[in-house]
């Protein structure tokens, strides 16, 4: 009986995926998709349990897993039909190759504490930035790169 205490009349399972967890941060505009970063997240055991989130490292953009990822994460936006604003995917690198984790049509959270280190990486820009140019300043958008400096122009993780 669905109606008595404790009841659970439906099961949602998912696959347990094995594997790095990537984040791709991008803008669009008229479906220009621009990544503005990559992320790969720290995450270990710790307080008994399997993993735990300890922040986000910044994957340089012509590393072998971000050539994969970017154009995989592009692919979704194509897919979804996102033409503009910021977006945030996250994919997991398997053995078998990317697979996607979920992807969300906004900004890269955590309150943007990651926004300094962003403007840093690149040399002035962060997502916050390119979504208000994708919005109001489309000379300014399209002058961003494709996507974020390889190497990066400075150092550091979110955390």
């Amino acid at each position: 009986d669905s109606n008595s205490p404790g009841s659970c009349p439906a099961v949602l399972c998912q696959e347990f995926l094995r594997g790095k967890e990537y984040v791709v941060d991008h803008v669009s505009r008229n479906g220009v998709h621009k990544t503005v970063m990559v992320w790969v997240y720290d995450k270990r055991p710790a307080n008994g349990s399997a993993f735990v989130y300890f922040g986000c490292v910044p994957v340089d953009s012509n590393s072998p897993e971000a050539l994969i990822v970017i154009p995989y994460i592009r692919g979704v936006l194509d897919a979804m039909g996102v033409q503009n604003g910021p977006s945030h995917g996250e994919v997991m690198m398997t053995e078998d190759g990317p697979c996607l984790i979920e992807m969300n049509c906004r900004a890269h959270g955590g309150d943007g504490n990651w926004r300094p280190l962003c403007r840093a990486l690149t040399g002035g820009y962060s997502q916050v930035e390119a979504t208000a140019d994708a919005y109001l300043d489309a000379f300014q958008f399209n002058r961003l790169p494709d996507k974020p400096p390889s190497p990066f122009k400075a150092s550091g993780q979110e955390i």
